[in-house]
């Protein structure tokens, strides 16, 4: 990240080693690398690749097994494979979890598992009604500031936390007196406010970091790469591989679901219209060879949505249940094969024999949305 912001920046007339704001986000525009839209996240997103790539290569000794528990080793991995600047601050995520018991009594007697359902940056929790219906913002904001080590953050311009909808991320109202406002656009009066032509970039020395500044002062104002918009070009935050990844345990923690790939070409030739009984043997066979349970949810594959452009669209990328023993399900699944050419599957966690809260219509669960913040 803050290697591809230097090299943009050392195209730029500096003075005293540090250029205007509004000049480098020009230059970031030319070089296509908006500040305003996705271009900090694209950045992201490439450093991230990288980093699913060293994990698939690791995981590749474990490919055949239902289950890996993660070793101490295993979790080390990046620091073993990629040279990096370490810093704490901006860097703890906001993690949805589920619990997977019989029912409740089960929960109280300690017989559950904790299930990682996805991992988000903190902001998740300022978006999507999570802020405003939160009955104890002051707690919050409290646990917001201990994961950025006393360090500000600002906005220049990006236009959206989540490119499929419309968010208000209400970050000047959780960390007021850390986040400074400057961007062309008109703020909050309430706000720390400083003008672009009052910002100017420059390169820590010590770090590498690519920051902004006040002009004349030198006040610190926040860093690109620093940031909580950083993690959106890691999501999903998921990490497949083909044609099976195992479930990852640490403890008693899920933290990613046993998944598999197949292609259209898998299903083999048959006459899938109408109620097709090749389908359901199809659909069998691959049962039966790839271990795969009753309930699962699919989704075109990371490479699929990559090639199609549609990576960032969630209509696309949101998993989509399947009852592989309903036939209504299996003509869905077909339906998404044909069209996608292949598709990632994953299990269903937790199952519905462990969704533990009981309703006179069902079994229910939830997903508890959480800040995860440094050891006190």
């Amino acid at each position: 990240m803050a290697a591809g912001l230097r090299g943009i920046l050392e195209k730029v007339p500096t003075q005293n080693g540090a250029a205007p704001l509004p000049a480098f986000s020009r230059a970031c525009e030319s070089a296509k690398l908006s500040l305003a839209g996705p271009g900090l996240v694209a950045l992201a997103h490439i450093a991230f690749q990288e980093v699913k790539t060293a994990f698939r290569e690791m995981m590749k000794a474990h490919a055949r097994k239902a289950e890996h528990e993660l070793s101490e080793a295993d979790c080390h991995f990046i620091r073993k494979n990629f040279e990096y600047e370490k810093f704490d601050e901006y860097t703890y995520p906001s993690a949805d979890l589920q619990l997977s018991a019989k029912n409740p009594e089960a929960v109280a007697a300690g017989d559950y598992q904790w299930i990682l359902a996805e991992l988000h940056p903190p902001a998740a929790l300022l978006h999507h009604g999570a802020y405003w219906s939160c009955p104890d913002k002051s707690t919050l904001n409290s646990a917001f500031a201990q994961t950025i080590a006393g360090k500000p953050n600002f906005h220049f311009g990006f236009f959206a936390a989540d490119f499929t909808s419309h968010t208000a991320i209400r970050i000047f109202d959780a960390l007021p007196e850390f986040s400074n406002f400057v961007a062309p656009q008109r703020g909050n009066p309430k706000w720390r406010t400083v003008a672009p032509v009052d910002a100017e970039v420059y390169v820590d020395q010590t770090s590498g970091d690519v920051c902004v500044r006040k002009i004349g002062s030198r006040e610190f104002l926040g860093s690109f790469a620093r940031a909580w918009l950083i993690p959106l070009g890691f999501h999903p935050f998921q990490f497949g591989m083909s044609p099976h990844m195992p479930r990852l345990r640490c403890g008693r923690v899920i933290v990613q679901r046993r998944s598999w790939t197949v292609s259209h070409d898998e299903l083999g030739p048959g006459d899938y219209t109408g109620v097709s009984r090749d389908l359901v043997l199809a659909v069998e066979r691959l049962r039966s060879e790839k271990d795969w349970p009753r309930y699962v949810y699919i989704r075109p594959t990371e490479q699929v949505l990559r090639r199609s452009g549609a990576e960032g669209r969630d209509k696309d990328t949101k998993p989509v249940f399947v009852d592989l023993e309903s036939y209504l399900f299996l003509e869905i699944f077909h339906r998404w094969l044909a069209k996608a050419g292949e598709l990632e599957v994953t299990e269903m966690l937790p199952d519905p024999d462990h969704l533990f809260w009981p309703e006179s219509d069902g079994r229910r669960t939830f997903e508890m949305r959480t800040l995860i913040v440094p050891r006190a």
